[in-house]
């Protein structure tokens, strides 16, 4: 299959332009489903780069078959990696709640004890 590198060109370029305007829009409207379309747009825009990228290190060519090849492992991978950010996320969370447990127990310790004494 014979690819069109100027037609490529451009429609990256028309995609990092409205990438770059839905950007600005869900950070400015602060409307919700402005925001989840621009956290979609991004994850298939950055799938799509990974698997771009590896054929590219691979020295493969950028035809449907190569890129069929390829989009399992990268999706295996995608995964794997949001997995372990949701992990992450989750134990930053937990820890910033034992923290503030432990600070207001010791917090209502030293009341108490400062009142035992007299």
């Amino acid at each position: 299959m014979r690819t069109n590198n100027e037609l490529i060109k451009f429609l990256e370029g028309i995609y990092w332009l409205g990438f770059f305007v839905l950007f600005a829009l869900a950070i400015t409207s602060g409307s919700l489903p402005i925001q989840i379309t621009f956290i979609i747009v991004f994850i298939i825009g950055s799938f799509i780069n990974t698997v771009k990228n590896e054929l590219k290190r691979k020295n493969l060519k950028l035809n449907r078959k190569n890129i069929l090849a390829e989009m399992p492992t990268q999706l295996f991978a995608f995964v794997v990696g949001g997995l372990i950010l949701a992990l992450v996320i989750y134990l930053i969370n937990l820890w910033y709640g034992f923290i503030f447990i432990l600070l207001i127990g010791g917090l209502l310790y030293t009341f108490t004890k400062s009142f035992r004494g007299k």
